[in-house]
Order: C-alpha cells, then structure tokens, then sequence
C-alpha cells in the first residue's frame, strides 16, 4: 500500500512540477520526538534556561518572575501537545509560541491584544501565560480558525475599531500577526496608550523581496532601525510572471522611528529544537 501511494505521489509531483507546484506532506512539529523522558528533560532544561537568561537580562520591560521556568516549560510543553497548533505549515509555532506563553506571564499585563487570531494558537499561548489578563483577539475573518480558548473574547473586525480601546493605558501587551505595516501598527498602539509590542515576520531590508508578497506588509520595524532605507525612493521585487513595487514612505517610517522607546529581537531556540521560524521582535513604545 505504501509503495501504491509513493508511486501515486511521484507521478503527481512531476505533472504539478510542469507547474512550478509540488504535492507534499504536511510535516507537524515533534512528530518525531524523544521517546525517553530523560532525553526529553534535556531539551525541557535547556528551553528553560535558555528563554530564563533572556527574560532575567533584557532591558525592555521589568519582567515579573515569580514562578519556576522549568516547571512553565515543560506544563506548556505538556499541554502544546494537546492541541491542533502542531502543523509547520502557517501559524506560531512552537518556539514563538512558548515566547507569547512566557513574555504575557512575566509582563503580567492588564489586557492583550491578539491582531491575527488566525487558527488561534496565539491567543492560546498569551491566555494560558497570563490567565488573569483580558485577552482579546482579532482577525477580518475567522475562517482559519481551529480552536477557541476559554477567557478569550473573540472578534471579527479590525482591533482598531473598539472604541475603548482607544485608550487602554500602559499595562497592555499587543502582539501583531496580521499582515499589515507594522510601522502603522506601531504608531496605532502606541497613540492609543499600549507600551509594549511583539511582532511576528518582522525582517531585515535585505530579504524583503523574498518575504513580502506584496507592498502592504511594509515597512517592517527592522526597516526602522535601518538608516539605508532614508536614501531609498523605491523597492522593486518580482520575476518574470510578476513585478511589485514600494513607494519608501519616509514620514511614515520618521513617525514610527519617533514611537520606539527600545526594541530587540528575541533570541530563536531553533538549535535546542530543531524548529525554525523568524523569531519575534518586541518593542517598548513611547
């Protein structure tokens, strides 16, 4: 049967290749996984350590730790693999997500914005790290959307269009995966009183023709800290089936600069787990 199903596979994979496509399984994180629990300990010891010694020396916020890393760890790591947010293929995964799992615990915010609800492992992992906080999470459509969390309010708009979230002062941690100008969603946390953001696929200048599909995702916040871009009038990307283009806009990039009070990227624990996604950026505004 499975050699049936190979050859099935292969003869499709070359009439999709005349296409530029290929048909491919679709890998889940810790499918394969130590089968010892002393071998799983390792990697549980290290993820602690690891996130523990960035969360206790960064500068960014004052980071509220008053539980044992190792035990949250491995508890996330344990209640993870009870859910569907295990496909490599779009979303958090699973290095980010124990980032949003442990950044809302030791932030310990009043209210969490989640703009990109998608199949909702975002709002899991900021619910269940800060479970005392007001978690509201947002997406245009719920189409995506897999598993509903307990305590977290659920909306099918914009987060810009809750009126009282206007004003939602300090102790509020926002986090965007949405797909949008992460220069304008800085500046609209920030004039709404939000301190502190995380960023999903923010990346270098360098790799923008690579990583943006198209000019609404730009500019990213690592394009702020970029002094190039001030001399450049436009990015052009493309092949030969289709050319983009980006007008650089320079007063918004000057006002969203303005807004950064300190910002770094979180370290990725790729090498701890063999899974690779572009870490987070977080940002305290101004």
């Amino acid at each position: 049967m499975k050699n049936v199903i190979k050859s099935t596979s292969r003869a499709i994979n070359i009439l999709l290749s005349k296409f530029d496509l290929k048909l491919d399984k679709i890998n889940k994180d810790f499918d394969i996984f130590p089968l010892s629990n002393h071998q799983r300990d390792i990697i549980i010891e290290d993820l602690s350590n690891f996130y523990k010694n960035w969360i206790t020396s960064q500068t960014v916020y004052t980071a509220q730790v008053d539980f044992d890393f190792r035990k949250k760890t491995e508890d996330f790591y344990l209640d993870w693999r009870k859910t569907p947010f295990n496909s490599q293929f779009g979303g958090s995964r699973f290095n980010n997500l124990l980032w949003l799992h442990l950044l809302s615990g030791t932030i310990s915010p009043d209210i969490i914005i989640d703009s990109g609800t998608y199949q909702g492992a975002s709002a899991w992992a900021l619910q269940t790290g800060a479970p005392n906080a007001r978690v509201m999470s947002f997406d245009i459509s719920f189409d995506n959307l897999i598993f509903r969390t307990k305590g977290v309010e659920y909306y099918e708009h914009d987060w810009t269009e809750i009126p009282e979230l206007n004003n939602v002062g300090r102790s509020t941690l926002c986090y965007f995966d949405d797909h949008l100008s992460q220069a304008k969603r800085l500046i609209e946390a920030a004039e709404r009183g939000c301190e502190l953001l995380v960023f999903d696929d923010d990346f270098p200048l360098s790799a923008y023709y690579h990583m943006a599909p198209d000019a609404s995702v730009l500019p990213k916040i690592e394009f702020l800290l970029d002094k190039r871009i001030d001399s450049i009038e436009f990015l052009h990307w493309g092949n030969e089936k289709k050319s983009l283009s980006w007008k650089v806009d320079h007063e918004l990039i000057s006002r969203a600069r303005e807004r950064v009070a300190v910002t770094e990227r979180l370290p990725s624990s790729s090498l701890i787990t063999g899974i690779h996604q572009t870490p987070y950026r977080i940002v305290r505004t101004k």
